[in-house]
């Protein structure tokens, strides 16, 4: 199976993918875009596009769209 990220390796429904079948785009759409458009913080930020927005995993984990690492927020400002 193909994951967005590492961290998600041991829970099968986070998978995009496999080596057979490919990617399914949407599902990659959902993990990628949606993390930005979704998150209050990151979709009014002038650099969402090159920042990524938050980490996918930590948001799932905290269970809160709107989570942002603050740091790296700053570091990449």
């Amino acid at each position: 199976l193909i994951y967005p990220c590492h961290r998600f390796v041991s829970n099968p429904k986070y998978s995009i993918g496999d080596i057979v079948n490919g990617i399914d785009i949407q599902k990659q759409y959902i993990y990628s875009h949606s993390i930005i458009e979704n998150n209050n913080n990151c979709k009014k930020c002038d650099i969402k596009y090159f920042c990524g927005g938050s980490c996918f995993y930590e948001m799932t984990k905290r269970n809160d769209n709107n989570w942002v690492q603050k740091d790296i927020c700053l570091f990449h400002k």
